[in-house]
């Protein structure tokens, strides 16, 4: 069963949406070992489709560093110049595009996020989702083993874990 985590809101402090999403994709970057990097290139965190949560994470990344080297947030609004990327957080995007994108790049090691309904099914590794301030979240184990990303027993056990390989030819 997922966890469920509330937001910690103090008397004063609401937190939206988008900043607890932002603060738990940028937490997940403790729960991976990543792959060695190019040399003194940042960890690319990339977000499609959803510039606001770009902005938040801007936000929150600017003291953040991965493997002693700084995070840099790039927000795109296509699936396109992607293969720097080292986490890649899709918003609401073109379904068939994204399935598309996941099947090209299955092997690649990057972390796939995202959160609509279908993304673990067109083969993403991580679907986040937060109903009345609680957190869910499912990882698709067939999609991670193909990513070769090392992940964290812990994440293991905070995430309802599913077996899910893509639908064979649903992208086109």
């Amino acid at each position: 069963m997922a966890p469920a985590v509330a937001p910690a809101v103090g008397a004063d402090a609401i937190v939206s949406t988008r900043e607890l999403k932002a603060a738990l994709i940028l937490r997940l970057i403790d729960f991976i070992e990543w792959p060695a990097g190019q040399p003194g290139t940042p960890f690319q965190l990339c977000v499609v489709a959803d510039r606001p949560l770009a902005d938040a994470l801007e936000a929150s990344a600017k003291a953040l560093r991965v493997g002693g080297l700084p995070v840099e947030v790039v927000y795109q609004s296509s699936l396109q110049n992607l293969s720097a990327c080292r986490l890649l957080f899709i918003g609401t995007y073109d379904e068939r595009k994204t399935r598309r994108f996941l099947e090209q790049h299955s092997s690649s090691p990057i972390l796939t996020v995202g959160e609509t309904g279908e993304f673990l099914l067109a083969g993403g590794v991580l679907r986040i989702s937060i109903e009345m301030g609680k957190v869910q979240l499912e990882l698709n184990q067939a999609a991670a083993t193909n990513t070769r990303l090392q992940i964290s027993s812990r994440l293991m056990r905070l995430a309802k874990v599913v077996d899910k390989l893509p639908a064979p030819g649903r992208a086109q």
